[in-house]
């Protein structure tokens, strides 16, 4: 791209092409830079160019950690002898993640984002820092996994909810398989037999008590899901997952929502509390989960966790807390043979661990270099180092770039996962609004009618869709966001604070559907589009019209909620519908079919090719 960009740059800042009689003009002098700003590859005040670092590897001779850099668009390397930045290479799109061959000699870099989210692995010649080969992958690649010989990655496709099996020798996507719903990440299993699975947001229906996230095991063999490991009641938000270095346990970061108790009051986990779960991978059980919290005290969003070579020291980084727990894992075990189920109890890790306040904000990624934990924050410049082999535990920071003031809508997006603003810092918005989009629950919250539980909203256009909740009692998003620091985090909202959530949440954009081709409709979903408005054949438009797909008023609806004598509720808009299941108010239908089948009388006289395609578009918006 670089060597064509002189000739780019003549071509488009000239008026004419040629030396003719009639020049034509092609585009006016700040197109290339506007393109470029938008496509955020361009640096401008209103929009800098931050690293966010999210995740990283490490070099089989433990010299040098590969950082991605996502919203700056590069891999960076940080050599572990210079504590210095020595080499970056700008990648095509976001990197998400990075998985490093044994002999070093090569990087498989996963990249995707909310504005392409088509998903590739670049393969990264790491003397020359050229991308050698482009491999296609699936909708929101992240997390590549290499088999122990070195010839398969394996790569989550997060919102497409499958994984992709590539045979690195022909460079090319060798299956898609089907994986449990948003699968974050994964981790292959010592022998390369099983892939673990996290399980990102729970499927279901929300009226189902036992509601829950899974691990599941995937055979290399042929991409089937053998077997599935249940979570306690409420877990979710599975973001990472480890092994021990003799492959015998696996460690699972999440959250336990204990969505049915009111939420009205936070100690003791009454809400959410932060927990890790342990996985017997010989026996494919759950061995025990524990509580990460302190009673008084939570740690919000644990997110990333890794042992140490020796098995000494298991570390966890949570994104809520900007802290590093590390748990001693001989102690660890030898206490969990004579305990049962740890899943609440505040008292079992006391002993057990040491907590280490890290000066990077919002920690995405954690990893190990012999003694030494090395910890990234999304809305920090620099890297945090802890040496466990000292008595005396401190974080010292590399800075990885000049840090730079956050713009209002960076801050809210900051203050969106910052755990500081809440009461005892036991959760944050993005808890229940994982990524800002539904976390698949029922809550009860302090202003539900007479303690009805409702499925939590998407956060996407609730500023352009008012009312912003089920029972339509406040005007706006602006109303909602200050009504909820106020009563589900328990702080006074301060302007600084609900001023940039307003900014970050205004301005949020919907990611194209895993249903589209190269970005446009398929030909089933043209079809459907001509049916949804077809007003003769179906009245999707009386309470969806576009742009918004939202007629933004109540309608009444066909379902009973046995909690709330209400009959009319919120009309959500239809945007991005193919990721935000359970629908409706109560979270009682699972499948797009079931509920437009309750609401729409007229698709009944669809016929069942015409019924497909009009799914299809719906789920394609």
């Amino acid at each position: 791209m670089c060597k064509y960009l002189s000739l780019i740059l003549m071509v488009l800042l000239s008026k004419e092409i040629f030396s003719t009689d009639n020049p034509v003009v092609i585009a006016p002098p700040s197109f290339l830079f506007e393109l470029l700003a938008l496509n955020g590859d361009l640096e401008t005040i209103q929009k800098p160019k931050y690293l966010s670092p999210t995740a990283m590897s490490v070099s089989p001779d433990k010299k040098t950690i590969y950082i991605c850099a996502q919203t700056s668009k590069e891999v960076l390397f940080f050599s572990t002898t210079t504590n210095s930045i020595t080499q970056s290479v700008l990648m095509p799109n976001e990197p998400t993640g990075v998985a490093v061959s044994s002999d070093g000699s090569h990087l498989y870099v996963t990249c995707s984002s909310e504005r392409w989210p088509a998903g590739m692995v670049c393969v990264v010649n790491t003397s020359s820092g050229l991308i050698e080969k482009r491999i296609k992958a699936g909708h929101m690649a992240r997390s590549p996994v290499l088999s122990p010989d070195g010839s398969k990655l394996y790569v989550c496709n997060w919102l497409e909810s499958t994984i992709s099996f590539i045979d690195l020798a022909n460079g090319k996507e060798e299956k898609r398989v089907p994986a449990l719903r948003e699968p974050y990440s994964i981790a292959l299993s010592k022998n390369g037999d099983f892939l673990l699975v996290t399980n990102l947001i729970p499927d279901g229906v929300s009226t189902d008590t036992a509601m829950g996230c899974k691990i599941g095991f995937i055979s290399t063999s042929n991409g089937q899901i053998k077997k599935t490991v249940r979570l306690p009641v409420g877990s979710n938000s599975i973001m990472n997952i480890c092994f021990t270095p003799d492959g015998r346990y696996a460690f699972v970061p999440h959250l336990i929502s204990r969505n049915f108790n009111p939420a009205v009051t936070f100690g003791n986990g009454w809400i959410h509390s932060n927990n890790m779960a342990i996985i017997d991978v010989e026996k494919q059980t759950l061995y025990n989960v524990i509580e990460l919290d302190n009673g008084g005290l939570g740690f919000a969003n644990p997110w990333s966790i890794a042992c140490t070579d020796d098995s000494k020291w298991l570390c966890v980084a949570f994104a809520g807390s900007d802290l590093l727990t590390f748990i001693n894992m001989d102690t660890l075990f030898a206490r969990l043979e004579s305990k049962g189920d740890l899943s609440h109890d505040f008292t079992f890790t006391a002993k057990l661990r040491r907590n280490v306040k890290t000066r990077v904000l919002s920690s995405r990624s954690v990893i190990t270099v012999g003694q030494k934990a090395y910890v990234c924050g999304y809305f920090s410049q620099s890297i945090d180092m802890v040496d466990l082999s000292c008595d005396s535990l401190k974080t010292i920071s590399y800075t990885l770039a000049p840090e730079k003031p956050m713009t209002i809508e960076r801050k809210g997006e900051f203050y969106f996962i910052d755990g500081n603003q809440c009461n005892s810092h036991w959760h944050t918005c993005h808890s229940c609004h994982p990524f800002t989009r539904p976390d698949g629950l029922n809550w009860i919250l302090p202003e539900s009618y007479k303690n009805s539980p409702k499925n939590t909203k998407s956060m996407l256009l609730a500023f352009q869709t008012p009312p912003s909740n089920w029972r339509p009692k406040l005007n706006n998003i602006s109303e909602s966001v200050r009504s909820a620091i106020e009563l589900n985090l328990q702080i006074e909202p301060s302007a600084d604070v609900a001023t940039a959530l307003d900014t970050f949440l205004m301005r949020l954009k919907p990611v194209q559907s895993p249903k589209l081709i190269n970005g446009k409709l398929s030909e089933s979903a043209q079809r459907g589009k001509e049916i949804f408005y077809n007003k003769d054949k179906v009245d999707c438009l009386q309470c969806h019209p576009s742009p918004l797909f939202t007629n933004k008023t109540v309608s009444p609806s066909k379902i009973t909620d046995p909690y709330d004598p209400g009959t009319s509720w919120d009309t959500p808009s239809i945007i991005e519908c193919w990721r935000t299941s359970p629908y409706d108010h109560i979270g009682s239908n699972e499948k797009i079919e079931d509920i437009i089948s309750e609401h729409s009388s007229n698709v009944k006289k669809l016929s069942l090719q015409e019924y497909k395609d009009l799914i299809e578009y719906i789920l394609s918006l």
